[in-house]
């Protein structure tokens, strides 16, 4: 279950970079186990996570103020998007729709946090399902606009979302 999760940045001249952070446990056997996965780089960019791991909080508490201790920022200027989603694949069955809905939400939050680019939970979607066919549309709040366009084309594109079905605007 996760406990915390942050983004914490460091400015270097005009970009910046991060740490993308996340706090967990698991109870196996009556034993506690708590997980601190980390993720470094430029904002736009992502390296594998490390992972911290302790039967003490206290531990990974202390692991974590070493590890965020050179990323001073709790927060970077932020921009209000728009992303809409044209899917223009046939959804067969509410089973297939709600899985393709959860796909688009996870991708976009993923791409906004695991790239630095901002912590966003999917709220307030609209959806549109005309003849099988639907837009996926919601607002987030993200650093880089460009960089994020980048990491959610080469997400969605994974799974036969082209960049042409997508469209993100800048809030005014």
């Amino acid at each position: 279950m996760n406990i915390e999760t942050g983004i914490n940045y460091l400015k270097k001249g005009t970009k910046y970079q991060f740490c993308y952070y996340c706090i967990s446990d698991l109870i196996h056997e009556n034993v506690t186990q708590y997980f601190f996965e980390y993720n470094t780089a430029n904002v736009g960019e992502t390296n594998d996570f490390e992972v911290f791991i302790s039967e003490s909080l206290n531990e990974v508490e202390e692991y974590k103020q070493r590890v965020l201790k050179p990323y001073p920022l709790d927060s970077v200027p932020l921009k209000k998007i728009n992303i809409k989603i044209y899917f223009n694949e046939k959804v067969e069955s509410k089973v297939d729709f709600e899985f393709k809905i959860n796909h688009l939400s996870e991708s976009i939050e993923y791409a906004s946090k695991t790239y630095g680019n901002g912590i966003n939970y999917i709220i307030d979607t609209i959806i549109n399902n005309k003849k099988g066919k639907f837009v996926h549309e919601t607002n987030i709040e993200i650093h880089n606009e460009l960089l994020f366009h980048e990491n959610l084309y080469y997400l969605l594109d994974n799974v036969g979302i082209k960049e042409d079905d997508i469209v993100i605007e800048l809030q005014t």
